[in-house]
């Protein structure tokens, strides 16, 4: 997806060059060599905008309008990569807030209830349907939640020490 849509917006050598850069820089290397879950998201993130923006794209266009069944795969395939993109790291729980205000700006904007990117929200959020459902009935699941929530949780109660404290710390 990043080079795809560094292509779509910039050209080729641009995208080659954005690519080249990417597999030799040290953060992604190291981040993939340790095997942690945090180094996926914002491959399935980017993934997630471009498919969007492709199927946007091509919406759009009216030599696409005649084919529209294909277009929607494209909004599907972006609802089920933000979906999956859910299951990588706690913090990527946040991306749906924005595809959902995307869309209602997009909306507003347009003044009309944008269907396509209402399928790629319902998409995902039936891909990740069964992961909320054991976050919900099973809290004790989501660990690294509990791990880093005690303060906040605090904070709810009035008792801003403990985030002070963090901060602070840090």
């Amino acid at each position: 997806p990043g080079p795809g849509f560094t292509r779509f917006n910039f050209n080729n050598r641009i995208a080659l060059i954005a690519a080249a850069f990417m597999a030799v820089s040290f953060w992604p290397l190291f981040l993939s060599r340790v095997g942690l879950r945090a180094a996926s998201e914002p491959m399935l993130a980017a993934c997630s905008a471009w498919l969007l923006f492709e199927g946007i794209t091509r919406i759009q266009n009216p030599e696409a309008r005649s084919q529209k069944k294909r277009v929607w795969i494209w909004f599907v395939a972006a609802g089920v990569a933000l979906g999956v993109s859910l299951y990588t790291y706690p913090a990527a729980r946040t991306l749906p807030i924005v595809f959902l205000l995307f869309w209602i700006l997009y909306s507003v904007f347009s003044r009309k209830i944008n269907k396509p990117l209402l399928i790629t929200l319902l998409t995902a959020l039936v891909v990740f349907a069964p992961l909320g459902v054991v976050i919900a009935t099973q809290p004790q699941a989501d660990v690294r939640l509990q791990q880093l929530g005690g303060p906040v949780q605090e904070a709810l109660k009035g008792n801003l020490e403990p985030v002070l404290r963090y901060t602070l710390d840090t």
